[in-house]
Formats: C-alpha cells, structure tokens, sequence
C-alpha cells in the first residue's frame, strides 16, 4: 500500500497497525483472529475506530461524501468532537474525561442551509446504513446495539427538525 493517507481513513489504518505491532502477535493467524474476533464497544478507542472507520465510508461515499466535505474543515477535530459525542451518549453512567456540550440540531441545520435545504430522508438513510454496517463490522454485544438505536433516533429526530425549521426560515 503506498501513496499518503488522510482524512478520517487513516485513523483505521492507524488503529490497525496499532495492532499489528502488539508483541502477543505471533503470526498473521493471531492477527487475523484478532481482527475476526468481534467484541462489545467497550473504550473511546474502539468508539474512535467506530467513528473513524464510518466517516471513511461516508467521505467516499457519492452522495454523502461532497456534502460532509465541504462541512468539515478540519477531519481530526471532528473526528475527536464526534468520538467524545457517542462516548457521552452510549457511557453515559461512566466518570469521563470528556463530555459532549455542542449542539447537533445547530450543526446540522447550518449544514442543510449551506446545501440549499436539499438534505433529504435519502441522506439520513444512507447516512444510518453506513453507521449500522460499520458497527456489524466491527462490533457485537449490547452497547453496539445501543449505539444502532440511538443513531435509528438521532437521524429521525435530527431530519424532523431540520425540516421544520425549513418552515422557520
């Protein structure tokens, strides 16, 4: 593999070699059963492979991707903002060194306004599609479920409201 690497992918190639190089590693087999090997959200690191994993989907793809492209200046702060989201959302009864405090309505209304209020159920779809399959593919266990509930909520309550507040404007 050659050539750079940015924007939300390398965050999972990170997390991978990360990987790789732990010393219990004894040959691809190990590795690759450890890969295979699906387990609960249980760390920000995994709900940071999470997010990173999913933005890379999501900046690849043709509906999604222009749109997120142009709403994020900078990846690696929106990565951490978005991991410290779903951190306070699915710990919510753990002691945590961050706290979410934006405000994802603000965001996302500001984002369909720059779009020519043409951010439609389509994109919500696609949008929880991809959240969903990231989280089959890596995760298994309850907070994983968790996580696929409160994203099927957050897209509807978040394209609800944006859409009303079309009418507002």
């Amino acid at each position: 593999m050659g050539g750079h690497v940015s924007g939300p992918n390398k965050y999972y190639i990170n997390h991978l070699a990360k990987i790789i190089n732990k010393p219990r590693f004894k040959n691809r087999v190990d590795l690759s059963l450890c890969i295979m090997a699906k387990t609960d959200i249980n760390t920000r690191d995994d709900i940071f492979l999470l997010v990173s994993t999913f933005y890379g989907k999501v900046s690849k793809d043709a509906t999604l991707g222009p749109i997120f492209s142009k709403a994020i200046v900078n990846w690696d702060e929106h990565l951490q903002l978005l991991t410290t989201f779903w951190e306070s959302s699915l710990f919510m009864t753990r002691k945590l060194d961050n706290k979410y405090r934006g405000n994802p309505l603000e965001a996302h209304i500001k984002v369909d306004a720059a779009n020519n209020h043409s951010i439609t159920e389509m994109h919500f779809g696609i949008w929880l599609n991809l959240w969903l399959q990231t989280i089959d593919e890596l995760f298994k266990g309850e907070v994983a479920e968790n996580a696929k509930r409160r994203a099927r909520k957050m897209a509807t309550f978040l394209y609800m409201s944006m859409f009303q507040a079309r009418s507002v404007q």
